[in-house]
């Protein structure tokens, strides 16, 4: 069998990418490592491939170069990490669904109101064609069931693998690599205790709720900064305003606001992957207040890490960290506020949410992912009696 592997989503601007990008790029490297049938990957050009042999170049992320490629070189499978199928595909399709949230919450998304029905629409086609679906979490599981009943049955779960570095830190090194890690970032001037926020910044991660409570925090624990780190995403207006109204309300208290951004410019600093684990593995804790996650890869990150995390109790976050005291409303400031002052004043309670998190270190990789997506793959799923036969021929 021959499993294609669809990843015009990762960026065009050469970067490794967060989010769905960073989850194609490792499922995939691992999916090749495991073995167990022949994969092609068809990657756009000017895009970082993964690190993987079987490499097909598409001149561009357009649909038809998609098809023109899958024509001249064929699979048998294709596998669509990003969960939006293309229409009209010369092949079976698997989407893997990271979240459903533009179907509940548009107003979070960058896209005008006809872009949304056109993709959400497409969405849902993929969904009801595909003779199996993945899904990153029960969480997710349960938006495709309730969008397309017809999907129960084929929509098997898979978790996401973290950061497989940080996981294979053996518990009794740990002190030893966050020294090193505090000691690397002082090179960023980064000298102080802080707390992270990690991710792109866009209207999901709830990042100007952290920026309006931080003075309260900064006011109760003097001497720590707060460190948002992260790409600039969509609507990204309201979250600099926030962000600089709280550097402007810090002027008169012993704390600071850090933004810390990737750049891919030649002429500015790189933020690296080593930069991003380094961040982790110093932070005092780590805020995780998002509206909604579909699966929760930062906090899971931080656990890999031996760092405490603070989340949302909404989305999967729940399934990622557990049941327990740092699941918070992410719209209670005051239990926000309280929970991180307990938290960088009390390092007794800081310890015990670390060590009680800690169970969660070893529960997902990205091994762990690709195995039940190959295993679901191999033999190709049944189509359903339902889905349509595809087209002899593509048309634009």
């Amino acid at each position: 069998m021959r499993l294609g592997i669809d990843l015009r989503c990762l960026p065009s601007d050469g970067s490794a990418g967060g989010g769905i990008a960073h989850a194609a790029r490792a499922v995939t490297e691992t999916l090749v490592g495991i073995g167990g049938c022949e994969i092609i990957c068809y990657v756009p050009q000017n895009v970082a491939a993964p690190n993987v042999d079987a490499i097909m170049r598409l001149p561009d992320a357009r649909r038809a170069s998609l098809v023109d490629a899958l024509r001249h070189h064929p699979c048998d499978l294709l596998f669509v990490p990003s969960g939006a199928v293309s229409p009209m595909l010369p092949v079976l399709a698997v989407p893997w669904v990271h979240d459903c949230d533009i179907f509940d919450h548009p107003e979070w998304f960058p896209q005008s109101w006809w872009k949304r029905q056109i993709t959400t629409r497409l969405f849902l086609r993929g969904i009801r064609r595909a003779p199996h679906i993945f899904a990153a979490s029960e969480y997710t599981k349960r938006a495709i069931e309730r969008l397309v009943p017809s999907a129960k049955g084929r929509i098997t779960v898979t978790g996401e693998g973290g950061d497989a570095e940080l996981a294979s830190i053996p518990s009794d090194g740990l002190a030893d690599v966050k020294r090193q890690a505090v000691a690397r970032l002082i090179a960023h001037g980064i000298t102080r205790p802080f707390v992270l926020m990690l991710g792109t910044l866009e209207p999901r991660k709830n990042v100007s709720f952290i920026c309006r409570l931080w003075p309260q925090v900064a006011q109760a624990i003097a001497g720590t900064d707060l460190i948002i780190a992260g790409q600039d995403g969509w609507k990204t207006s309201p979250i600099h305003a926030a962000i600089q109204q709280c550097q402007h309300e810090l002027t008169s208290i012993d704390s600071r606001l850090i933004l810390f951004q990737k750049k891919y410019n030649a002429d500015c600093e790189t933020f690296s992957e080593q930069d991003r684990r380094d961040l982790l593995l110093a932070a005092r804790a780590v805020l995780v207040p998002s509206l909604s996650e579909g699966f929760g890869l930062v906090a899971l990150e931080a656990i890999q890490a031996g760092t405490p995390v603070l989340v949302s109790n909404r989305g999967a976050l729940p399934e990622v960290v557990g049941e327990g005291e740092w699941l918070l409303d992410p719209e209670d400031a005051s239990a926000w506020q309280a929970a991180i002052i307990q938290m960088l004043s009390d390092s007794a309670a800081r310890e015990r949410i670390r060590l009680a998190q800690q169970d969660r270190r070893t529960t997902h990789s990205w091994e762990q992912t690709a195995r039940i997506i190959m295993e679901n793959i191999i033999p190709s799923p049944r189509v359903p009696p339902q889905a349509d036969l595809l087209p002899k021929k593509t048309v634009d």
